[in-house]
């Protein structure tokens, strides 16, 4: 196994297309060359995370879905790069409901190996709320895709009209 690829043989390696490598580059799914210009090489770590998107796209994940997982894996792809073994490198960070990583998942340790692990915390999130009648309000996660967006705000829009008629109704004591 080689340790860097040219974008031609990277591509051919794990069955991407040139320019769709490039794209993951664009939306920082992939980081950049390892050096750049006209001999751009790419390394193992290019490689595992392309198998890791194209498995999650398999599984229906958005690109922006993988972005976000890709983010809190981070950790693991740097250990990676230090040499650690690949199939822990292209493991991914999952959190458990109270905000403390999976069980095994302990990112480092303080100075003193004594010391309690530092636990790593979930990616801050951006929510947007809409207030759908006056005692309903519907949180929806920002950035979802745009056709998701789309038909969400769609049927929230129904709903509210829904609610509206039956609200309209009920104070007219029908």
């Amino acid at each position: 196994m080689a340790d860097q690829w040219t974008l031609r043989e990277l591509a051919a390696e794990t069955g991407a297309p040139e320019r769709t490598i490039r794209f993951y580059i664009s939306r920082e799914l992939l980081p950049p060359p390892l050096k750049g210009g006209r001999g751009a090489a790419y390394g193992p770590m290019h490689k595992t995370l392309l198998e890791t998107i194209k498995k999650l796209q398999a599984k229906g994940m958005m690109l922006a879905e993988i972005g976000h997982a890709l983010a809190l894996s981070s950790l693991n792809v740097e250990e990676h790069v230090r040499g650690a073994k690949s199939e822990e490198a292209g493991r991914m960070l999952w959190f458990e409901p109270d905000g403390s990583l999976e069980k095994g998942c302990l990112v480092s340790k303080l100075e003193s190996p004594e010391a309690e692990p530092i636990r790593a915390l979930p990616e801050p999130e951006t929510w947007r709320s809409y207030s759908v009648a006056r005692d309903v309000v519907v949180m929806l996660r920002a950035g979802a895709s745009p056709w998701r967006t789309r038909s969400l705000l769609s049927a929230l829009r129904r709903f509210a009209a829904q609610i509206e008629d039956e609200t309209k109704k009920e104070d007219k004591g029908e």
